[in-house]
């Protein structure tokens, strides 16, 4: 029998069956294989820092996303990318960092502010707090926004 030579979207579409079972550890493995296979792979390099993020490997999730947000052509994944940032930093308790992180977003259209009730949320959490410095009970309501991409 023939081996066979996975290729980064058969890896990655792996990896997202595994995200979609709550296997975060297998979904993370699959696609920095398909990174391996592909690094110009922007999906799965998105998809592993959502992986990361499950596993709560908040700094190298951050580290991924830079990567991606570098390599992303496309504004509007962009712009997710700097959302899903600001979220992470928020999870380290980097709220000032996370906030700048959010107004570059804002600077890419300011229109989408008004438009992702999600990102209007964290923004009024992170005023807050940054005026309260009361980060635990911002955390917890940021925690409780829904993910950033559900489904991958």
């Amino acid at each position: 029998m023939a081996a066979t030579n996975p290729t980064a979207t058969g890896l990655r579409q792996a990896g997202n069956a595994f995200y979609k079972e709550s296997k975060f550890t297998h979904a993370a493995r699959k696609y920095e294989k398909a990174l391996m296979i592909d690094p110009a792979d922007n999906a799965s390099r998105r998809n592993l820092s959502a992986a990361q993020y499950e596993l709560g490997k908040y700094s190298q999730a951050i580290d991924v996303i830079d990567e991606a947000h570098r390599k992303e052509k496309d504004v509007n994944k962009r712009s997710a990318l700097l959302i899903r940032k600001a979220k992470f930093l928020i999870h380290l308790g980097r709220v000032k960092e996370a906030k700048e992180t959010l107004n570059r977003y804002e600077g890419t259209d300011g229109e989408f502010w008004g438009k992702d009730e999600g990102v209007c949320q964290m923004r009024l959490l992170m005023g807050e707090a940054i005026k309260d410095e009361d980060r635990k009970s911002t955390f917890k309501q940021v925690t409780r926004l829904p993910l950033l991409r559900q489904n991958l």
